[in-house]
């Protein structure tokens, strides 16, 4: 049975950069906003207890209870070790600013299935937020470098995009990964993040 999931993406990460200065600290950068690919996933929680604590976990984490998130999402993985659950962990550990855990449990998720490409997505997304761009790099070049999923390898160009454009301002280097993601104006959870992106880089790299 598949299952809701989710990504966090950047929000608009660089709309409140401005067009000469890096990003001083954490505090410009918006709140992470969900999107669920649903589509684009293929593994799947086959225990159905597993499943019934991951989706309860969902619900906590919704209503911003992230401890009974986290115990239930324990809970599930002594039933059933699965990428996604790790996932999870990640997530919410990232929430409530817990960097180092949440990477800990990505790596994990990693681990078990090197193709579940959210694990490195999210990685990726937590030293974008700590402006580590160096260390976000190699997770995404896992993703762009052995995903068949022209999906995931567009999400992966984004991220390098934005590493890029981050890091130093490498204008060709991000007007190219951005150039490949271009798929990516065709779906409803990304396009406007894309687009405002594609806006600021341009008008900076011009």
């Amino acid at each position: 049975m598949k299952l809701n999931t989710r990504i966090y993406l950047i929000g608009f990460i660089l709309v409140a950069f401005t067009l000469v200065q890096c990003v001083e600290d954490n505090k410009h950068i918006e709140p992470h906003k969900r999107h669920f690919p649903n589509n684009e996933i293929e593994q799947e929680i086959t225990d159905e207890k597993a499943e019934a604590l991951h989706l309860l976990a969902l619900d906590a984490y919704d209503r911003k209870d992230y401890n009974e998130s986290i115990n239930l999402l324990k809970a599930s993985l002594l039933i059933e070790k699965n990428p996604i659950v790790y996932n999870e962990l990640g997530i919410v550990n990232s929430t409530i600013k817990k960097y180092d855990v949440a990477v800990e449990y990505h790596r994990k998720g990693q681990e078990i299935d090197s193709t579940y490409w959210l694990n490195f997505i999210n990685e990726s997304n937590i030293y974008l937020r700590l402006n580590e761009y160096k260390k976000a790099e190699p997770a995404l070049m896992h993703v762009s470098n052995n995903s068949k999923s022209k999906y995931w390898k567009s999400y992966a160009y984004f991220y390098l995009a934005m590493t890029y454009y981050s890091d130093g301002r490498q204008c060709t280097k991000a007007i190219e990964y951005l150039d490949k993601s271009e798929s990516l104006k065709n779906d409803p959870g990304l396009k406007q993040v894309y687009l405002k992106f594609d806006e600021i880089m341009r008008h900076y790299c011009s």
